[in-house]
């Protein structure tokens, strides 16, 4: 029998909102971890349609984050803020050039809507790359000027395929804050880590059961087609082959490469297989299931399959803003 404090949870969820909310894998998670997400904001087009068409009862604020304003925009207070802040200027991908990028002023910008808010979140939660922590230095005292408990301690660094299961390698970090208002000390740690994480197969997300679109095929003319074929050829068709500029790279051990924005700039960024028909690319379907996407219809009507690859690729995977979402509500119910 639930006890009268689980009822008062159970029918009172913490409220959340969602800061470059992409095409919603991070409010995805949210509403599964059992929260009421009242609000996002994203200001790429794509992005916005996609989360109408996926999350149709959250209200979006498609604009810029820097003019959004409470007052202003008409937004009300939320326990739990978070957003996976733009990881560009962080990334290892490119020049990593941190807060010399002017797209890091988003993470500066988060932080401004936390303090204008009132009450501002109990809790904030930020996601972006492992090497972030390279501007600790800059982050931390932003998020203490702020008035929010933060330290090395309270960051939780997590591979898709060791805590959800889903065989997609990426790594990603989660900041969580905590209101000096509302909390004493940062009461967040990282919990252990599963002790049996079973990876699920890939064909439970990937199917080469059918023929997929023609126009994901490789042309046996193509400039590619050989290195690819050869590499397919002398490692193990079941694993996925990521095309580089000159040459490929074999994902051992049945795994997905990282996803990433870069999918909808060219073919060479998207992992290939090999089935009977050919030689293709995921298609936007199952790379979207690899972020944990769950929808039969992940996309809108008519959009391109670059702004998919794109969307997909800049999402925060589903299964891993659930577990560390349905972490945080366990210290805000204590």
């Amino acid at each position: 029998m639930p006890t009268e404090t689980s009822q008062h949870h159970q029918s009172h969820p913490p409220t959340a909102g969602c800061l470059f909310s992409g095409m919603g894998g991070f409010a995805s998670g949210m509403l599964k971890a059992g929260y009421d997400v009242r609000w996002a904001n994203d200001k790429d087009a794509y992005a916005c349609d996609a989360f109408r068409h996926r999350i149709p009862s959250v209200r979006l604020l498609a604009k810029d984050i820097a003019e959004v304003y409470p007052d202003d925009d008409n937004i009300e207070p939320v326990d739990v803020l978070v957003g996976g802040f733009p990881c560009q200027p962080f990334s290892v991908a490119g020049p990593a050039r941190g807060f010399e990028d002017e797209r890091s002023n988003t993470f500066y910008e988060a932080i401004r809507l936390a303090r204008t808010l009132s009450p501002k979140p109990k809790c904030l939660i930020l996601e972006n790359v492992p090497h972030v922590r390279r501007w600790m230095d800059r982050l931390t005292p932003a998020l203490n000027e702020a008035g929010y408990h933060f330290g090395n301690s309270n960051v939780w660094e997590m591979n898709v395929k060791d805590v959800t299961g889903i065989p997609q390698d990426r790594s990603r970090i989660f900041m969580c804050a905590f209101s000096m208002n509302e909390f004493s000390h940062n009461p967040f740690s990282p919990p252990p880590p599963p002790k049996n994480g079973a990876l699920l197969p890939l064909a439970d997300f990937i199917d080469k059961s059918q023929q997929a679109d023609p126009s994901l095929y490789l042309p046996k003319d193509s400039k590619y087609y050989k290195l690819l074929a050869d590499k397919i050829e002398s490692g193990d068709a079941r694993n996925l082959f990521h095309l580089r500029r000159t040459y490929v790279r074999e994902k051992q051990g049945e795994l997905c490469p990282t996803l990433t924005a870069s999918m909808g700039l060219g073919g060479h960024n998207v992992p290939f297989l090999e089935d009977r028909w050919g030689i293709r690319k995921l298609s936007p379907t199952e790379v979207a299931r690899l972020q944990g996407f769950e929808d039969l219809e992940v996309f809108p009507v008519g959009m391109s399959r670059a702004q998919k690859y794109r969307l997909v690729g800049n999402a925060v995977c589903v299964q891993m803003a659930c577990l560390v979402a349905t972490e945080i509500r366990k210290v805000l119910e204590q």
